[in-house]
């Protein structure tokens, strides 16, 4: 389930999957990123699964659309499920969801968003610099990588 939250806890925060390759976010960052940003309204929920802390989902409304900006979780169908249920009891009817175009992307959104089609070529450019000589075999395709819209934008 989805609760309201007012503040990010480096406590609630998931340790990375070691399966695929997402930005390392802490408390402080969130904060920064979300939270004291003049001019952006961003609802802010940590997910909670029983007493367990799963990570937070981060929605910005515009109109009768709501955008999930950011997921600081492991996706899964009943996590996507929550949040498109929490969208619809704030009002909203529409759910953008941000993501790289990839296979993870589309078989974890698979029946939940509609993913459309590609009406023209864009090409955007991403310069990643790893921080540490010990990177997974793989860390350079973009199919194991979790970016989503809060991650570039």
């Amino acid at each position: 389930r989805l609760e309201p939250a007012a503040e990010f806890n480096d406590g609630h925060l998931p340790v990375p999957s070691a399966s695929s390759l997402s930005i390392c976010k802490s408390a402080d960052y969130l904060t920064w990123r979300y939270l004291r940003k003049p001019n952006a309204d961003y609802r802010i929920f940590r997910i909670a699964h029983g007493p367990h802390s799963l990570g937070y989902a981060i929605l910005r409304d515009s109109g009768q659309r709501a955008h999930l900006v950011d997921l600081i979780a492991e996706p899964t169908p009943d996590l996507i499920r929550a949040v498109q249920n929490t969208v619809r009891a704030s009002g909203k009817r529409v759910l953008v969801v941000y993501v790289l175009d990839n296979p993870f992307w589309h078989q974890t959104l698979r029946g939940f968003v509609r993913i459309p089609r590609q009406a023209r070529l864009e090409n955007y450019y991403l310069t990643v610099k790893p921080h540490t000589s010990s990177m997974p075999a793989g860390w350079d395709t973009p199919d194991r990588w979790r970016l989503m819209g809060g991650d570039i934008i």
